[in-house]
């Protein structure tokens, strides 16, 4: 009992005080949930029958003025380590509250309220405890020094609209217990009210706009509690999950993947199992975690980039993520652990974690705790950190941060490519501080670097100095810093953020309303001075943007409208076929005002699509820009780089290798530097250039010019007046060039030529058009041939309902691929489930991508992964009820040297370049090459073309051998249909197709021919023969010798008896 003795009363006042105190200890008859009309509302919500309880203390809670009110205590299991029960109890109140506690099993010595923050200390008498809260908050009480058998307190606000039970858009959860799990679609809310708990879990997947909210338990869910998967917009709020996971094989309180805008607060979680987790975040953006409140079995919050989960892959970057107010008590493992796991294969070697905060947290070490844990492995780059307000009470680990570029010992597949920009700002540790808190990187384009503390304390005392604070200062950290409160920040080394690029930009638009001289096209044109206008004031008009083919969408949209001030409603959708839409963005109950929005979201699609579903009085439906912000495919990843001036350590290919830990610097600080790539043929250039400079609030000018042969450049963007100083700038153009050049023409004070990364963007290469597939299983009308014909109208699919079933394509030869592929399948909205491998010979099989347990219903799905390979198969190992295995098209994404097509002459006009392979009318319009249009032609070596004015390979048929800057000589755009063949047979220095590789046309090649031709004396030991050749090899010069005629594959020639013992050859054509 609560009594303040700080006042004198008189007897009478003091006796009736008691007596009423006395009066309101009797427990009160409740259902639920009770509520006390006083200065302060209390709700409180009694339990469910069937939960178990722990009886280890009795609570009670009092509004001022009001009654006292029992509150029910559950029971939960903490500390894997010794599997320890405790309590937790809940209740609602918008103002201060009277606290009594009183402990079944003995007396209390002591008692700690922790956070410390909220000041509470308790009164203690005997065996009984009283405090005052002053509102909403979640406190610990320590009893007698036992951090095993605590009392945690949730005092939630009052919920001022609790959702009516009988609203459509709600799943109401009302009190009582419930076993089973729900799934919670866009648009709704789950609503699990005060006194229901809820055993099973919550799926949040592939949705927008969707909540979790309420103050009830989800309980004993077997793996996560909630699973928020692609997804935007999702809120939830207010919940307790209780003993989660799977023995010894973890599990999640709330697990957030490939997702945006996901808001958590009021959360509370406790686990004790191996490997639970409480918030875990993989390749997701602009999450906000309030009010947190963590007891768990694992990590309490734990910030990755890419990782696969037994076939749910997560993939892509991380970014925007805070987590405010919180009280974080992991039992083991770390309070805040980021990095860990990414995917080191991706461009540029990794992904990149960024824009972090962490503030306002109280972090208790206790059992097997460890420390926060900011660690770059697997490829990751972290980047801009902050820690602002943190308090650390340290029992057990003798330290409290790490900062390391590393390879993680239990889980890393790859170092990292550094940590950059931490800012630690009033850090208070308390405890031994006998270990030692370690910062190091790895390599010297690997660092740990820009990293400062303070006002940072170590019990009671401002750490100046590593020395001080125990900390040990490795090899490759630089600029680590000790200062005091309000010193001065040293800046940072600018490594720019992740910048997606507008891919809506010049595409083909439409409306439902268009007013006169307000086109659609206005609306995309990048200008923005004009704009699309609907016709008339009505709502439900809509402005679509076709991208051309299936992108990326990685950074969501943003709108430019008419007018400021004014608050449009509206909604945002996506489709890959202009039918069937995907709701991504719910605005329909906007209320911002700004004239600029931006709405991120993640997603695959070819189609976006702005609904207007609300305006304002004598307000139309119009904006000035709307862009789409994606990742196209980077044309010079990997490609020859040059430059005029290179200084030592960076070096020009740094400027291209997609990288932002590495930057090409000129050797001086003049002007006119260059750099140069050369993409490898002509490509087709769709969304221009980006380029990141060495320092951001600095203006760069500069020029970028395009070129098929490196000597006669045309300007596509001049920045030589540039003022703009944004560190990472996208220039906008279209056209097609082999080679890209940008120039810089003028500095900022004091800076050289020098920049992280130059990316040119264009359309991917797809290397399995025209190419032989196979499948284990075909409907009849639905063959393999369907599945890369390019045609999305025609689908492979098989002959029954089973899983199991594969397709393979066989790109005719040993190919590079760059950027993995792309699926899209027959049905749009449901799951399907795969994997995707790839082999050189049809018979070992090398696994890519496993999808076994996908979750993601995006018709068309990307999976990015490099290497060099003849087969490709994708194995639909699950398939939605009712429906078969099969695939609408199937791309693989790589680079080719095959010949170009030009629709003018001088190599001038769209350019197409097709890889090995018979090309029918129908196929070489799908490859963007139209009837009878082909003007000029580049053939490489390796290549020879077969050209037919007929389709279907009929008609009059020119062989071509070498470029051709004018088909005027009798077959301008006459051509029909096009085989791709090689030049002829390709000889390798090594088994299995390594080493160096010549490739020789028909004829007799005498051993000085042969070495002319780059090949040794005895140095063939793998061989390449397309169906159209034979070859006939002789041991001896001169045609002599032992004879081995060959007229397919052999990769390891001395299985024949003929390695390294060739000294002649003849090869002829089949054809």
């Amino acid at each position: 009992m609560f009594v303040n003795r700080g006042k004198k009363r008189s007897k009478a006042l003091s006796i009736l005080i008691v007596f009423s105190m006395i009066v309101s200890f009797f427990p009160v008859a409740l259902s639920n949930p009770t509520t006390v009309e006083a200065a302060t509302t209390l709700n409180v919500y009694p339990a469910p029958s069937g939960v178990t309880m722990n009886t280890t203390y009795t609570v009670q809670v009092q509004a001022p003025g009001g009654p006292w009110q029992s509150l029910d205590v559950y029971q939960t299991t903490v500390n894997g380590y010794t599997s320890s029960k405790t309590s937790f109890a809940y209740f609602d109140t918008d103002g201060p509250v009277n606290v009594s506690v009183t402990s079944n099993i003995g007396s209390i010595s002591t008692a700690v309220i922790r956070p410390a923050a909220h000041g509470i200390t308790p009164a203690i008498n005997g065996n009984t405890m009283t405090f005052s809260m002053s509102g909403p908050m979640n406190i610990s009480v320590e009893v007698n020094g036992d951090h095993n058998n605590t009392l945690d307190l949730f005092a939630n606000p009052v919920d001022p609209n609790p959702p009516s039970p009988t609203d459509p858009n709600v799943i109401y959860v009302g009190p009582g217990l419930y076993t089973q799990n729900y799934v919670v679609p866009s648009g709704k809310t789950l609503y699990i009210a005060g006194g229901a708990v809820i055993i099973g879990g919550i799926t949040v997947n592939n949705a927008t706009n969707a909540k979790v909210l309420g103050r009830g338990v989800i309980l004993n869910a077997p793996f996560r509690a909630i699973e928020v998967d692609h997804s935007n917009q999702i809120t939830i709020d207010g919940i307790i999950v209780n003993d989660y996971g799977a023995s010894n094989n973890g599990g999640y309180a709330i697990n957030i993947g490939n997702s945006t805008n996901v808001s958590v607060n009021n959360f509370k979680a406790y686990s004790f199992k191996r490997w639970t987790d409480g918030i875990d975040i993989f390749a997701s953006s602009y999450v906000a975690i309030n009010n947190y409140f963590a007891r768990t079995g694992d990590d309490a919050i734990a910030i990755y980039g890419a990782r696969n989960f037994g076939g749910n892959l997560y993939s892509g970057n991380t970014a925007h993520i805070s987590v405010t107010n919180s009280f974080l008590q992991p039992d083991v493992a770390h309070p805040i652990n980021v990095g860990t796991h990414g995917d080191p294969t991706k461009p540029g070697g990794g992904e990149t974690i960024e824009d972090l905060n962490f503030s306002n947290i109280t972090i208790w070490q206790k059992n097997g705790s460890k420390y926060t844990s900011l660690t770059a492995s697997d490829g990751l780059l972290v980047n801009k950190v902050r820690f602002t307000d943190i308090t650390i009470e340290d029992e057990n680990q003798g330290r409290f941060i790490e900062v390391l570029t590393f390879k993680n010992n239990g889980f890393g597949l790859a170092f990292g490519r550094g940590v950059n920009d931490v800012h630690v700002k009033n850090m208070s540790y308390t405890g031994s501080n006998s270990g030692t808190n370690n910062i190091y990187g790895k390599f010297v384009n690997q660092l740990t670097q820009n990293v400062t503390f303070e006002n940072l304390k170590v019990n009671g005392n401002v750490v100046l100095s590593a020395s001080a604070g125990n900390f040990a200062i490795g090899s490759y950290a630089q600029n680590i810093n000790f200062i005091a409160s309000g010193g001065t920040v040293p800046a940072p080394t600018a490594i720019p953020f992740t910048t997606p690029v507008d891919i809506a930009r010049g595409k083909t638009a439409t409306a439902d309303s268009t007013q006169s001289g307000k086109p659609a096209s206005s609306g995309n044109d990048g200008n923005t001075t004009t704009r699309w206008c609907a016709n008339d004031g009505s709502t439900g008009h809509w402005w679509t943007v076709d991208l051309g083919s299936p992108m990326n969408i990685t950074g969501g949209t943003q709108v430019m409208w008419e007018l400021n001030n004014t608050a449009y409603k509206y909604k945002i959708e996506t489709s890959v076929d202009n039918v069937n839409w995907t709701l991504k963005v719910d605005k329909t109950n906007n209320t911002d005002t700004n004239q600029v929005q931006n709405d991120v979201f993640q997603g695959t699609a070819r189609y976006v699509r702005i609904t207007v579903t609300g305006l304002q009085s004598n307000v139309w439906a119009s904006f000035y820009d709307f862009k789409v912000f994606g990742d196209p495919t980077n044309l010079a990843l990997g490609k020859i780089v040059t430059a005029d001036s290179s200084k030592s350590g960076n070096p020009a290919v740094n400027g291209i290798d997609s990288n932002p830990a590495t930057l090409w610097s000129a050797n001086d600080g003049n002007i006119g530097h260059w750099l140069t790539m050369d993409l490898g043929n002509a490509k087709k250039i769709t969304n221009g250039t980006q380029v990141a400079w060495a320092q951001s609030g600095a203006a760069y000018q500069y020029k970028i010019e395009t070129s098929i042969d490196n000597t006669n450049w045309t300007l596509k963007v001049d920045k030589t007046g540039n003022a703009d100083t944004s560190q990472v700038q996208n220039d906008y153009f279209t056209g097609t060039a082999r080679y890209v050049r940008i120039t810089v023409t003028g500095l900022p004070s004091g800076a050289w030529a020098s920049f992280y990364d130059f990316k040119v963007f264009g359309e991917p290469t797809n290397l399995t058009l025209g190419k032989t597939a196979t499948a284990d299983s075909s409907q009849s009308g639905n063959p393999a041939s369907n599945g890369n014909d390019g045609d999305t109208s025609t689908s492979w699919i098989a002959a029954d309902t089973n899983g199991g079933h594969s397709w393979v394509v066989d790109l005719g030869s040993m190919m590079n691929i760059t950027g993995g592929t792309q699926v899209k399948w027959p049905q749009s909205g449901v799951q399907y489930k795969y994997t995707i491998s790839t082999s050189p010979d049809n018979i070992n099989w090398t696994m890519r991508l496993e999808k076994t347990s996908n979750n993601n219903i995006t018709q068309v799905q990307n999976d990015y992964f490099t290497g060099t390979t003849r087969y490709v198969k994708i194995t639909v190992t699950g398939v939605p009820s009712g429906y078969s295995a099969g695939i609408a098209d199937f791309k693989v994404f790589g680079t080719i040297n095959g010949p170009t097509f030009y629709e003018h002459y001088n190599y001038e006009g769209k350019a197409v370049t097709l890889d090995l392979g018979n090309y029918t009318l129908a196929q070489m319009q799908a490859a963007g090459i139209a009837n009878d249009s082909i003007s000029s032609i580049h053939v490489p070596l390796e290549y020879t073309v077969v050209a037919y004015n007929g389709d279907g390979f009929s008609g009059t048929s020119w062989t071509i051998t070498s470029d051709n800057p004018a088909m005027g000589t009798g077959n301008n755009d006459m051509i029909s249909s096009i085989k791709v063949m090689s030049a002829g047979p390709t000889f390798y220095e090594h088994y299995n197709y390594g080493g160096k590789a010549v490739t020789l046309r028909p004829g007799q090649y005498t051993l000085a021919q042969m070495q002319a031709a780059g090949i040794a004396d005895n140095g063939i030991s793998s061989i390449r023969v397309p169906a159209e050749y034979t070859v006939v090899a002789y041991s001896d010069d001169g045609f002599s010798g032992t004879s081995w005629t060959i007229t397919s594959d052999n990769p390891a020639m001395g299985d024949t008896g003929n390695n390294d013992m060739i000294s002649s050859v003849i090869i002829t054509s089949n054809q």
